[in-house]
């Protein structure tokens, strides 16, 4: 039986690989032996996930003290924040903009860096802000290499940013400014993207401004995309969705309002967002794509617009209590319910119905030891959206678990499918 320390490096690389997505911690382990060092200290850097708290023994400030030789081993990073630096931000704290600087230093001495994630985790404060201004710092640090992005700011992003930054004694440090536009810096990226996610709750036409080609210069090489597999999910909070699908316009999140809830006006409708990315589709902005999906929540209905297909999928959705669903409060695990292709109705909590929805081609993002990975397989062009239950309960479970509670399900509710052309409309 050949000894561990007789394996050639890439297979000890692969071993420590498993290792890190079983039990990280002990990985740390073969630093100490110098056979194996090499090989597990790529495994341990390869991938990081990077908690932002605002005190000195911070995972973010231990990282800054790494030799340069272990940084240029990371190919991707996640970066989550603590609620003590949403709340900094809120309040205009000098101290949460001194460790931007810091991390914006670290982004760009990441030479070999491929995947960027800002993912909250689920632990975003509803109360807290995470301002578009730093998203977009973080953004113009990345290098050339970067090719897969994710940001999931669970609503944070310029939610009351404008309520906020009218109302705070101190305007902030002069290098942020209140009106950077997320969708811009977003915009440069996409050229080169192969992979993007977003969860955010503001948008506008900017985000696709670099594929535009300027009319007055015919001589202009006609701007592409690298894109393979993209998603927008525009997640508005509950209490915020109307019966319109209409979302907020991020360039209107900046300007002074009165009150919190203005910031949610903003006269942009989902096919401001969809019809320009047809077009950008027909007109072979995208050669390499495989599959760009839209979802977007109002009323009663999901919505999920498909780039590729040009369909639009709308999903009926509904709470199962508040709607008179069912005579008493359902357990947890069945508040809300949506119906599938065949007409049957699924249940399950806020987050597991999105779930069944991002992950009805399968695109999801996975989670490994804390870090976010990108999508690896590839789609099949066509392939049509459906959802993915295996995390929903079926009416049969339902039933068992609620003593036969659930009533007028809504036999005339089904899944609806239209197919569009490339101005947008059916």
């Amino acid at each position: 039986m050949a000894r561990l320390d007789s394996l050639p490096n890439e297979l000890l690389t692969e071993i420590f690989r498993h290792v890190r997505t079983t039990d990280p911690a002990s990985l740390k382990l073969f630093l100490v032996c110098r056979s194996t060092h090499r090989s597990a200290k790529v495994a341990l850097y390869e991938h990081v996930s990077l908690l932002w708290k605002l005190n000195s023994q911070c995972s973010v400030l231990r990282f800054l003290q790494l030799s340069s030789a272990n940084v240029r081993l990371v190919r991707s990073l996640r970066l989550e924040m603590h609620s003590t630096v949403l709340t900094c931000f809120m309040n205009g704290m000098k101290v949460a903009h001194k460790h931007v600087n810091d991390i914006c230093g670290l982004i760009a001495s990441l030479s070999t860096l491929h995947t960027f994630s800002v993912n909250m985790g689920g632990k975003g404060d509803p109360s807290s802000l995470l301002p578009a201004s730093i998203i977009v710092r973080l953004l113009e640090a990345l290098l050339q290499s970067v090719v897969n992005l994710e940001l999931d700011t669970e609503t944070l992003d310029a939610r009351l940013e404008g309520y906020w930054n009218s109302r705070r004694q101190d305007p902030g440090p002069s290098g942020i400014s209140k009106d950077a536009n997320l969708c811009s810096a977003i915009s440069l990226l996409i050229p080169r993207l192969h992979t993007l996610r977003l969860r955010i709750t503001c948008i506008c036409p900017e985000i696709f401004s670099s594929l535009f080609q300027d009319p007055n210069n015919a001589d202009q090489e006609k701007p592409t995309s690298q894109l393979r597999q993209a998603s927008i999910k525009l997640a508005l909070p509950l209490e915020r969705r109307t019966g319109r699908t209409t979302i907020c316009d991020c360039r209107a999140a900046t300007t002074p309002i009165s009150s919190p809830s203005q910031v949610y006006q903003a006269p942009i409708h989902l096919n401001d967002i969809f019809a320009p990315l047809l077009r950008f589709q027909m007109n072979h902005a995208f050669p390499l794509l495989q599959s760009f999906l839209i979802f977007a929540g109002s009323g009663h209905v999901v919505t999920v617009s498909d780039v590729v297909n040009k369909a639009t999928t709308v999903y009926p959705f509904t709470t199962t209590h508040h709607n008179g669903l069912t005579s008493r409060k359902p357990l947890p695990g069945y508040s809300y319910m949506i119906w599938d292709h065949e007409g049957l109705p699924w249940f399950g909590e806020v987050e597991d119905v999105w779930s069944a929805i991002e992950e009805g081609l399968d695109l999801g993002w996975r989670e490994e030891a804390g870090v976010r990975l990108a999508p690896t397989t590839s789609v099949p062009r066509g392939r049509m959206h459906r959802l993915n239950c295996k995390g929903l309960r079926s009416i049969q479970k339902a039933h068992a678990v609620n003593g036969n509670t659930i009533q007028g399900l809504g036999e005339d509710a089904q899944v609806k499918v239209s197919y569009v052309d490339e101005g947008g409309k059916s």
